[in-house]
């Protein structure tokens, strides 16, 4: 799996949508974002490897 999809999927493991998330938990998935969307990753990625990560989260059924 590519970096640009493992660490969006691990803050997403580590502060789920679906539970509940004291106010510092959430300041600290906010933060976590927002550093993950300034990171400047190298890969280009495909449209195929798009989709075969979201397959693979319905597969996993992991919710983002």
């Amino acid at each position: 799996m590519k970096a640009i999809f493992k660490e969006y999927l691990d803050i997403f493991e580590k502060y789920p949508k679906d539970k509940y998330l004291t106010r510092e938990e959430r300041k600290e998935r906010y933060k976590l974002l927002q550093e993950y969307e300034k990171r400047n990753y190298q890969d280009e990625i495909s449209t195929d490897e798009f989709k075969s990560y979201e397959e693979y989260l319905e597969k996993n059924n992991i919710e983002y």
